[in-house]
């Protein structure tokens, strides 16, 4: 399927029908390739390459991924600056998804420390 025939809301609608079904290398795919696409344009819009970013920082969290979710989510921060006064309202997103990062850390912390607990108990 050649992407760049497709405008970005189409990409990222069938990159989410990808992720609600856990297809997560193909809605991956598109949402870089959509980003790629927007970087070689000679005008990219950053709108279209903040919300790509945010998407794919989405899917690295439901992966587990949270060093590369991150990563995204500050990427996508800095393309939505270049498109967006920087005001707390507009970045209230960002926020939002750093706490629900570091809510998913703590909980597999806990996790590995639970884990290890039972271990040394055995």
């Amino acid at each position: 399927m050649k992407l760049e025939r497709n405008p970005p809301i189409e990409i990222l609608y069938m990159a989410s029908i990808y992720r609600s079904h856990y297809i997560y290398d193909l809605a991956i795919k598109m949402l870089r390739e959509l980003i790629e696409m927007n970087a070689k344009s000679s005008a990219p819009d950053y709108t279209w390459v903040a919300i790509a970013q945010y998407n794919l920082a989405e899917v690295y969290s439901d992966q587990g991924n949270f060093i590369l979710a991150k990563e995204m989510y500050k990427q996508a921060a800095e393309s939505w600056c270049k498109v967006r006064p920087r005001s707390p309202d507009s970045m209230m997103w960002y926020s939002a998804a750093l706490l629900g990062l570091q809510k998913h850390t703590d909980r597999l912390i806990e996790e590995a420390h639970l884990s290890r607990e039972r271990e040394d108990t055995a």
